[in-house]
């Protein structure tokens, strides 16, 4: 069975060779179960969103602001929301935010924010985007693609923003609205995570890096450092000029 290939090729004896389809597909728990033995077929040792927290038609209009807009600030000041929930905000940082969320028409106010309101203000409606995204273009049942899976709850590294089964290929994508953490560069973090991928998922894993950041150069094309790492990373890389347009993305994701 050639790798990446929905057939069986027998090829000896040669007088009998003959290729062979495979109709049957993988949903995303078997695949997984196949390669991880402690993985239950029903999902009750992994964890990963069963909705969405916006509706598709809003999260693409905030796709669409943000990609008017420099919202790098509001943004920030709720990631470290995000990473402390405790946390008391300036009363400047609070306008900031206020101003932000009364912007993009959110249906809920700063002091009402949960921890699901911050979790998809602070990057989780770009996972949605491109979840549905996919969905969509690959017509996925809902056993075939999982948002925010966590495959050994309480450990992070064993967290995938989208992974997805499609013609028995698994599919892997980390969704990035920013690539800086102050000093921390959030690019090689998720790259490597997603080249270590094919270790542990197997050689015809894809996986595609997807970022709001502008990762052009002045002739628009992708800056070479990048281009550099992705070519030796064996990954894809969707920046924000792809992920605002629909076709280039559904090209993207095609060509995975």
């Amino acid at each position: 069975m050639p790798i990446n290939s929905n057939e069986i090729h027998k090829i000896f004896p040669i007088v009998r060779e003959f290729n062979r389809n495979i109709r049957a597909r993988l949903t995303l728990a078997e695949y997984l179960k196949a390669l991880i033995s402690n993985i239950d077929e029903n999902g009750k040792n992994w964890k990963h969103k069963n909705r969405l927290q916006q509706p598709f038609a809003y999260t693409e209009s905030l796709l669409e602001f943000h990609g008017r807009n420099d919202a790098s600030e509001a943004a920030e000041i709720i990631r470290l929301q995000r990473n402390d929930h405790n946390r008391m905000p300036s009363k400047s940082e609070r306008k900031t935010v206020e101003k932000y969320l009364d912007a993009i028409r959110y249906p809920t106010i700063f002091d009402r924010l949960s921890r699901y309101d911050i979790d998809y203000l602070s990057g989780g409606w770009l996972e949605e985007y491109i979840y549905s995204l996919v969905k969509s273009q690959f017509n996925l049942n809902d056993d075939a693609i999982a948002l925010n899976l966590n495959l050994q709850p309480g450990n992070a590294d064993n967290e995938f923003d989208i992974m997805f089964v499609h013609h028995n290929n698994l599919i892997i994508i980390e969704c990035k609205t920013g690539l800086n953490d102050g000093e921390y560069d959030l690019f090689n973090d998720a790259a490597y995570k997603l080249a270590a991928v094919r270790n542990e998922f197997g050689i015809s894993a894809k996986s595609c890096l997807a970022s709001m950041e502008d990762l052009r150069d002045d002739d628009g094309k992708l800056k070479e450092k990048y281009r550099r790492r992705s070519v030796a990373l064996n990954i894809s890389i969707a920046d924000k000029q792809d992920v605002l347009s629909k076709d280039r993305m559904k090209e993207i994701l095609q060509n995975l």
